[in-house]
């Protein structure tokens, strides 16, 4: 390591990058040291590029310095910040959890981003209350991260999260429960499906679809009919995931939608409803993967 980290002595900027991007593709603990001081290097690339090497290396040294260019650092800096500390993962938890508090949201808002990464349960209660800030950007990110904790009192606040006036939030609340595949977000999310907002319908359906619940069947059909080809797609995808041959009909008649994602989507999902009938499920375990799968928000 020792030649390779005396190349950061070099005046060509481009060598410097590299031998950054190599200590990262290592990953050795032993460049932490090194990584640390090169996030203050004044070429704003080597500073991010060390960013991304100290996560590969996933040493806790690397956590403070870390947080202080998710505290103090530009927008590209922050978000290189929180992935290193998404990748070093449970270290950084306590301090993520303090940035939840910080004065700046985008602070706050790339700190619950980390957290859901990292996806542990000491970050569960901060988040929730998290729920409560007075930035609707934060509260999305609060709830697009807590996707990972199947708790009671998680589901009841992302269930009314789904009223939040910012729509981002609402968006994320939905993602988030259909990624829980809990029942009791059901008939919350059939009644999201009429929201003012395209974006966040397209998620309900998704959501739903997820959720596989055979009372979300008629709300998706008629969700066919959106104005948007993001909501209709999303639908389609959702009813594929039902796999009722009720829908039939429905899909058949969008399958000469305008959209193409929508004509790809009802011919996807028309191909999984004749699986499921064929008896066909269990012989092609990846088709669901491959399928209209609800995006996690970031």
């Amino acid at each position: 390591m020792g030649p390779l980290v005396a190349l950061l002595d070099s005046d060509d900027v481009q060598i410097r990058k590299r031998v950054i991007v190599i200590l990262g593709q290592i990953g050795d603990q032993s460049a932490t040291p090194t990584l640390i001081k090169a996030l203050s290097e004044p070429d704003l690339d080597i500073g991010r590029q060390a960013a991304y090497a100290l996560g590969r290396t996933q040493d806790p040294r690397a956590v403070p310095p870390l947080m202080e260019v998710l505290r103090a650092g530009d927008d590209d800096g922050r978000q290189n910040a929180a992935r290193a500390l998404a990748k070093i993962g449970a270290p950084a938890v306590d301090s993520l959890v303090e940035a939840l508090g910080h004065g700046n949201p985008e602070v706050r808002e790339r700190a619950a981003w980390a957290l859901k990464e990292i996806r542990d349960p000491r970050a569960v209660s901060p988040l929730l209350a998290t729920l409560g800030d007075e930035e609707g950007t934060v509260r999305a990110a609060a709830a697009s991260a807590l996707n990972y904790a199947v708790e009671q009192r998680v589901i009841d606040a992302l269930i009314g999260a789904l009223d939040d006036p910012h729509k981002e939030v609402r968006e994320s609340a939905a993602s988030s429960l259909g990624w829980m595949k809990d029942k009791q977000a059901v008939v919350p999310l059939i009644l999201l499906l009429g929201d003012e907002d395209a974006g966040v319908r397209g998620m309900a359906a998704g959501g739903l679809g997820m959720i596989g619940d055979p009372l979300a069947l008629k709300p998706l059909i008629d969700v066919l009919e959106d104005e948007k080809p993001d909501v209709r797609k999303y639908a389609a995808g959702a009813l594929g995931r039902l796999k009722d041959p009720q829908a039939t009909t429905a899909l058949t008649a969008h399958l000469n939608d305008a959209d193409e994602g929508v004509r790809e989507a009802c011919d996807w999902a028309l191909e999984q409803i004749s699986r499921r009938e064929l008896g066909m499920d269990d012989q092609c375990p990846d088709c669901p993967r491959r399928g209209m799968e609800l995006p996690r928000v970031d």
